[in-house]
């Protein structure tokens, strides 16, 4: 029925306005940038090109790495964007006076169900989980005009791909008017052209803060790059510890007047000696097992690793004890799924920018210059934290009981996680289905709860029942 009602207030029968074409990437140039070469002055080196020359290219280069080699890494950024990625989407539907907004907000809010249900949201609300991880992220738009009932017509969008950080430039000339902001290889300009002077309707850009001049510092990421460069090292030097120390050594002895070829059989002998291995000596010649495993304190490069692991957790979730590691004054906060719940509504929000950042340029393609931005729906996805949820539906029942005003609103989106009802809409109330009423304490309360007192005749010892007992004329007391 929605989509029959859709672009019903449009100005044509088709969309205002077509969209701009999406934009081509330029392959990168030279990087400076060897993953197999990482040493601490190549790392010296990107950072110094990141932050002051603009090179945030490198950086992006640099996070990609850390999350495919690094398993610990992985599987907590997983943790984050799966959880997002399983909270519904909610489109809330503008508030309106005038029953001509209230009808343009209506329809508003159809277009931007239909538009998300075209997409694959569940892998696009893990993309938008980036921001925060990277800082910033670019997105591109490809919009599809379709065909809609009574000869009507609407662009919506047809996919949304994140921009390779590969391409992503600093603006670092201090003339130039977009200095500090990103700017983005493409095609037409190899050089970087600013996002800000990209066709509007052909990206979603999207910022976890502010981040000018400052873009190679801002993500979650880079407080944990530290950490990460530090395990390359340990875990490399740890193989060496093993290699030197956690296993013996096979020594073979042969008299000096052995030949090359005896002393060549021995060597073949001692590779292929393994654990569980065994060998075979002529007469004369003997193997020795030195068992030179160090004695004392060990376990340092574990001690650091597990410290690393549990900085990732701090950073990223907000806490430790999340994924494996011993609790601690993090683990108390409220979470949700092992993340600290206001991070997840820090990551929701910038979800909710991107979402409703969609939706808003599909409306401005469609209806043009009679869009009107402030009846546009706002899309977020639902956090429920199910303790904090009941908690907080206490709290709003022990102030309706001392009489302290609560709005509706409060409590159906954030204690509910519901919509409020709109005058004339189906609703299920106390078990029965009824159109709603714009003022909703006038519904009438279901039957279960009408309050009944029975009434007995001092006189025959017959009863009666009386409705809403507190309505009594007052003559049983």
């Amino acid at each position: 029925m929605a989509r029959r009602n859709l672009g019903r207030m449009m100005a044509e029968r088709g969309p205002a306005q077509d969209p701009a074409d999406s934009f081509d990437t330029q392959p990168t140039g030279n990087t400076f940038y060897s993953y197999g070469n990482l040493t601490p002055q190549r790392m010296e080196r990107i950072f110094k090109l990141a932050d002051n020359r603009g090179r945030v290219d490198l950086i992006y280069r640099l996070y990609d790495d850390m999350e495919e080699n690094d398993l610990r890494y992985y599987g907590i950024l997983n943790q984050l964007r799966s959880t997002i990625a399983r909270m519904p989407l909610r489109v809330m539907e503008a508030e309106a006076t005038t029953q001509q907004d209230k009808q343009m907000a209506k329809e508003y809010k159809d277009y931007a169900k239909e538009a998300l249900r075209g997409l694959d949201m569940h892998s696009l609300v893990q993309e938008m989980v980036e921001p925060y991880i990277r800082g910033a992220m670019l997105y591109s738009i490809d919009w599809e005009q379709k065909d809609l009932p009574f000869r009507r017509a609407m662009y919506f969008p047809s996919n949304i791909e994140r921009v390779d950080g590969r391409h992503l430039l600093e603006e670092i000339g201090n003339m130039n008017e977009h200095f500090g902001e990103l700017k983005v290889r493409t095609t037409e300009n190899p050089a970087g052209q600013p996002i800000a002077e990209l066709p509007d309707e052909n990206h979603i850009f999207l910022e976890r803060k502010q981040g000018r001049k400052r873009y190679s510092q801002i993500g979650v990421a880079r407080k944990v790059l530290p950490w990460y460069l530090s395990l390359r090292y340990i875990k490399t030097w740890w193989v060496q510890y093993i290699e030197n120390y956690g296993s013996p050594l096979r020594i073979g002895k042969y008299p000096r007047s052995s030949k090359k070829s005896t002393r060549n059989k021995m060597k073949k002998f001692l590779k292929k000696l393994g654990r569980d291995g065994y060998g075979l000596f002529p007469s004369g010649m003997e193997i020795d097992m030195i068992d030179v495993n160090k004695q004392g304190r060990i376990n340092v490069h574990q001690q650091f690793i597990d410290l690393a692991h549990q900085e990732y957790s701090i950073a990223i979730l907000g806490q430790a004890g999340t994924t494996g590691e011993n609790s601690g004054g993090y683990a108390e906060t409220v979470e949700l799924n092992g993340i600290r719940l206001d991070i997840l509504e820090n990551i929701a929000e910038i979800v909710q920018k991107g979402a409703t950042k969609l939706v808003k340029k599909g409306l401005r393609l469609n209806y043009g210059d009679q869009y009107e931005d402030y009846l546009a729906p706002r899309v977020r996805p639902i956090l429920l934290n199910d303790r904090n949820a009941q908690q907080r539906a206490k709290a709003a029942q022990i102030l309706s009981e001392m009489n302290v005003p609560v709005p509706m609103s409060h409590i159906y989106e954030n204690i509910l996680g519901a919509e409020s009802p709109r005058e004339g809409e189906l609703v299920s109330h106390g078990g029965e289905v009824k159109e709603a009423m714009e003022d909703l304490s006038q519904m009438d309360a279901p039957l279960r709860d009408q309050q009944s007192t029975q009434v007995r005749d001092a006189d025959t010892g017959e009863t009666s029942v009386a409705e809403n007992a507190e309505q009594d004329d007052g003559t049983v007391d």
